[in-house]
């Protein structure tokens, strides 16, 4: 749970730095009232109908695999109005998300999260810890990276076996002509 909440902070850094640093700065930034959220996927914020829509998508782990955290970030960034410019402390933010049981619409808040997963999607600089977050991190192949020496070894290996070829094919083609000057054995 503790790395759900560190990858929710992630994400909100690169989506909402402002944000985050309030809620750091009123002693909040752990995330923590997030717990809840996280451990049973938002089951006690909406209807039981909702639920069962929302854990379908969740199930297909599309458009990755930590859409649920998308999802956080997207409740926390509709309650930003409401964190930015009050004087609320951690026991006040913490009531405050609790308070938004059953008062949250699906819709929007599942658009929300689609929407920062495009934009994040779309960053050319996105640092990749927040890549591997939500599934866009490739690591490099150590194919990709060729090396003056890589490709000096690789030369020798590709002469090497061309040579050996070589070498095979005229065995071969002296000893068809060996075969063809022997005379046949004939049978009685």
């Amino acid at each position: 749970m503790k790395q759900q909440l560190l990858q929710l902070s992630l994400l909100m850094k690169a989506l909402d730095p402002e944000l985050l640093d309030y809620l750091d700065s009123q002693d909040s930034g752990s995330l923590c009232f997030c717990f809840r959220w996280l451990l049973i996927w938002f089951k006690r914020e909406f209807s039981f109908e909702d639920i069962l829509s929302l854990w379908e998508v969740l199930w297909t782990r599309l458009p990755c695999e930590n859409f649920h955290l998308l999802m956080a970030a997207s409740i926390l960034e509709s309650q930003r109005g409401e964190f930015i410019g009050s004087d609320h402390d951690f026991n006040t933010i913490l009531k405050h998300i609790n308070e938004l049981t059953m008062k949250l619409d699906l819709q929007t808040v599942l658009r929300g999260a689609e929407a920062n997963y495009l934009q994040l999607a779309c960053c050319k600089e996105l640092p990749v810890k927040v890549q591997e977050v939500i599934g866009l991190y490739v690591p490099p192949s150590p194919d990709d990276e060729t090396s003056p020496e890589s490709e000096s070894h690789e030369t020798q290996q590709l002469l090497s076996q061309s040579q050996a070829a070589a070498t095979e094919t005229s065995q071969s083609s002296n000893s068809t002509a060996a075969a063809a000057a022997r005379p046949r054995p004939t049978y009685p």
